[in-house]
């Protein structure tokens, strides 16, 4: 599981071998986890600009609305079948607002999603909880950046995949990793900054 398609750029790609295994087969399909990332230029404006949008209703209703806010802030909403999430996110928390990403992740069955903005370098990030996200149906995936959707010029690329992506400078790294330290090898989740020195 992992990466399944990345749009933007006039360019796209995609692995439907990716869905498949993850459960999800044909355009009906549920991705019960995932994550939605996408990179971009924040926009300096007086109102709110949009930079991901996207709405449909019949029996699986669904609104994604990511809009930069005056000040330097992002918003964002999303609305599935009469649930509603939302976070505002400011991203001159970070230091510099020029090129961001923002990773929305989910898992379903476990309740449990997260907002995560960040530097592409890794050097500075916000990550917010969100409790009961909902699954996404894989028409829904396609149709945000197709002829139904709306990316911004600013957004450099949107990326899809069936799994809860980690963030950070290191995503890689599991918290068992070993890690040298000057007192030996330790497992990453028990390291600190002290262990560094």
């Amino acid at each position: 599981m992992g990466w399944f398609a990345v749009f933007g750029s006039g360019h796209s790609w995609s692995d439907p071998q990716v869905l498949l295994t993850a459960g999800g087969s044909g355009s009906d399909g549920l991705l019960v986890r995932g994550t939605i990332m996408l990179e971009f230029q924040l926009p300096e404006s007086a109102r709110p600009e949009p930079l991901l949008l996207y709405s449909q209703g019949g029996d699986w209703p669904l609104r994604l609305a990511l809009q930069a806010v005056p000040g330097g802030g992002l918003s964002f909403v999303l609305e599935q079948s009469g649930s509603v999430l939302h976070q505002t996110l400011n991203p001159t928390c970070l230091g510099r607002t020029g090129r961001l990403r923002l990773l929305y992740a989910w898992d379903a069955p476990a309740r449990t999603g997260r907002l995560t903005l960040e530097q592409p370098d890794g050097s500075q990030m916000q990550i917010a909880a969100l409790a009961g996200p909902k699954p996404w149906r894989l028409r829904d995936l396609q149709a945000l950046t197709g002829p139904l959707g709306y990316v911004a010029p600013a957004v450099e690329y949107v990326a899809f995949s069936s799994c809860m992506e980690p963030a950070g400078p290191a995503p890689a790294l599991l918290p068992s990793t070993p890690i040298a330290t000057p007192e030996g090898y330790r497992a990453l989740m028990v390291c600190n900054g002290a262990t560094w020195f």
